[in-house]
């Protein structure tokens, strides 16, 4: 039984195993996804970071190849013409390239001109783009004018713009020309605009939101003093949602199967182990011939039984049976009818038996049973029926010979062990014996006292 129990303690533990892994697997899925998550936002704040970049270099291409126009120069500061500057700097870039406004530096620092896509801003930018653009012109370090074009975001009033300032380089020398005069692009950061950024670099649900603070899914946007201007949003992915339930299922699958295949074959073992260890038992406890308990087991019972009664002051009986004849029985039909006459005789005296009395094959053809409770008289009655039992079934028995028994009685007495009861029932046998068999006898309780 003890194999059985630990193989008990072995499913337990290896369910107990399987779910502890299910749930550490989870716990790495969940760090896991986590960090899958982390690194697609992070991904794509550099996409963001980059379509920005992308933009801004192309707004100084742009400028540049107007910077390196000597037509330019000379129409926007020698010969200012109002004409060619809403032509060529003005409506064009405007309309074709989304600029907000244009302007032209001279050598002194003063705007040649300030042209812009909406007129009713004009004097608001002649007013306000002073400091902005002279933060730009001293943005290379180590020097007080930029000898390439840079970029960055100002403030306008309550508007934003991303402004690029480069200086006229001759065509001639393809050198920065001096004294240096400067030619600015700017475009208006809005909603708008960063929308078109992310439908054009397919950037799903990208937004522009002023000094909106929230940088989980956004990237922050900081004018020349440093200043938040805004911060580009967008969506957070999640690539964890596309793949998790999905791969949730396939372990969870997998774990149920392999839980199901771990209890099948644990379950056939156990029921192996039990059935060996009842196998085991059976061999240990009972007689392999009659099936009843042998020698050793029903004296194991009897003492246990006799240590309760003591216990609780009841009356302990046992009966001494033994087979009339069965030596004859042996040598007149064999040793196999004589097998058979020992199975049949234990069954019919079993049968008269309480499932609380215990019953065994003493040795041969000696039986032994105890009886619960029980006091002399009702022993004895048991014992008659037993005795009228085994004589009357035995002659219908199927080519087996008429059985008798002869049965000697005794009861426990205060101090007695289970093996002076055994003696006394056994004196009790002979005295049954020398009297004719077929007899119930009670031991006189001549030696007690």
């Amino acid at each position: 039984m003890r194999k059985f129990y630990e193989g008990k303690l072995i499913r337990k533990a290896i369910v107990m195993i399987l779910a502890f892994s299910f749930v550490g697997l989870l716990i790495v899925f969940y760090f896991y996804f986590k960090s899958l998550d982390d690194l697609a936002a992070e991904n794509m704040r550099q996409r963001v970071m980059v379509a920005l970049e992308v933009e801004t270099s192309i707004q100084q291409e742009i400028l540049e190849e107007y910077t390196f126009w000597d037509e330019a120069y000379d129409n926007c500061i020698e010969n200012v013409n109002e004409k060619w500057i809403s032509l060529n700097t003005g409506d064009y870039i405007f309309s074709q390239l989304g600029v907000a406004f244009s302007l032209a530096i001279d050598p002194s620092g003063s705007f040649t001109y300030v042209d812009a896509a909406d007129d009713q801003k004009m004097s608001l930018y002649k007013q306000l783009l002073g400091p902005e653009i002279d933060s730009l012109l001293k943005k290379v370090p180590g020097s007080s004018l930029p000898t390439k074009v840079v970029s960055g975001y100002v403030t306008i009033g309550d508007d934003f713009y991303l402004v690029s300032v480069g200086p006229f380089i001759s065509e001639k020398t393809k050198q920065i020309r001096f004294p240096a005069s400067y030619l600015a692009f700017g475009k208006k950061i809005d909603s708008d605009y960063i929308k078109k950024i992310g439908e054009k670099y397919r950037l799903n649900n990208l937004d522009f939101r002023y000094r909106f603070e929230d940088c989980d899914h956004s990237l922050k946007i900081h004018d020349q003093a440093n200043r938040l201007i805004g911060c580009v949003v967008w969506d957070k992915v999640y690539p964890s949602r596309e793949i998790l339930p999905f791969l949730t299922l396939v372990v969870c699958l997998f774990y149920l199967v392999a839980s199901g295949i771990c209890m099948v074959v644990l379950k056939r073992e156990a029921g192996n182990i039990k059935e060996q260890e009842e196998h085991l038992y059976f061999m240990a406890t009972k007689d392999y011939l009659t099936g009843v308990s042998n020698r050793r087991h029903v004296m194991e019972l009897g003492q246990q039984m006799l240590a309760a009664h003591q216990r609780s002051a009841c009356n302990l009986s046992v009966l001494v049976l033994d087979i009339d004849y069965f030596k004859t029985i042996n040598d007149q039909f064999g040793h196999e009818v004589g097998d058979r006459a020992l199975s049949s005789f234990s069954k019919l005296c079993s049968g008269v038996l309480r499932s609380s009395d215990v019953f065994g094959r003493f040795g041969g053809e000696e039986f032994l049973a105890v009886l619960h409770d029980t006091e002399i008289d009702e022993a004895v009655e048991v014992a008659e029926r037993m005795r009228r039992t085994v004589e009357k079934g035995s002659v219908n028995s199927d080519g087996l010979p008429q059985l008798t028994v002869s049965i000697g009685v005794a009861v426990d007495f205060p101090g007695d062990d289970f093996e002076m009861i055994i003696r006394r029932a056994d004196e009790a046998l002979f005295k049954a014996k020398s009297k004719g068999r077929n007899l119930v006898e009670v031991y006189d309780g001549s030696d007690v006292g």
